[in-house]
């Protein structure tokens, strides 16, 4: 009707909540709520949305089905190529999977992702250019060969995202800490907070970087 071409298609997910019993419903399941709702049974929401921001697809899951599990029925129940040309599909780390990935490969379409193991090694393969997003941050791009891959790898870096990373681990350290003075607290009978012994503390940042 537009005449859209529906070439670049970015797959992603959401979900809602309902505060009801929802006894009578199968898909209606306790899971990871986006809402924070985790006393309330929710429903997931997968979506195909093209460059223009209109759905493609839509779909509707158990409550308590894994994200990486739903890429193939969504995907592949899509109209099919009439013009020939494959899709490119965008997915974030948590739909590529191994098996994904070369289920798209099969099946005939592109894809550009977020690798999901940070424990790899990596040769630079081009020059390191730099471009500007629509804040005004500078990124940094990098084409690189991995080790044991053939996918076209691109390095992407920004002081903007070090910067975010590093507010989520203080963050993140910050609770642990506050978590075991209140439990040391309340072990020692205490109605203040006490200090924690700095090995502990030392041992939970390691652990946290690890995790980060």
């Amino acid at each position: 009707m537009f005449n859209l071409e529906d070439k670049i298609l970015l797959f992603d997910l959401t979900n809602t909540y309902f505060e009801g019993r929802m006894d009578g419903s199968e898909i209606c399941q306790f899971g990871r709520c986006k809402s924070r709702r985790y006393d309330c049974k929710i429903v997931e929401l997968r979506t195909v949305v093209n460059t223009d921001g209109l759905l493609c697809k839509t779909q509707i899951f158990e409550g308590n089905r894994q994200d990486v599990t739903t890429l193939k029925e969504v995907i592949g129940s899509l109209e099919d190529k009439s013009d020939g040309e494959r899709h490119l599909i965008v997915i974030d780390a948590g739909f590529s999977s191994a098996e994904n990935l070369s289920w798209l490969q099969e099946n005939g379409d592109n894809f550009i992702t977020v690798m999901r193991s940070t424990w790899f090694t990596y040769e630079a393969k081009g020059k390191m250019r730099s471009v500007t997003d629509n804040k005004g941050q500078t990124i940094r791009l990098q084409k690189v060969r991995v080790q044991d891959m053939e996918d076209t790898v691109l390095l992407v870096d920004s002081d903007a995202k070090a910067l975010k990373e590093s507010s989520m681990e203080a963050k993140l350290t910050q609770r642990y800490e506050e978590g075991l003075c209140k439990i040391k607290a309340g072990i020692d009978g205490k109605g203040a907070p006490a200090p924690v012994h700095s090995g502990i503390l030392d041992r939970l940042r390691y652990q946290i970087h690890l995790e980060a």
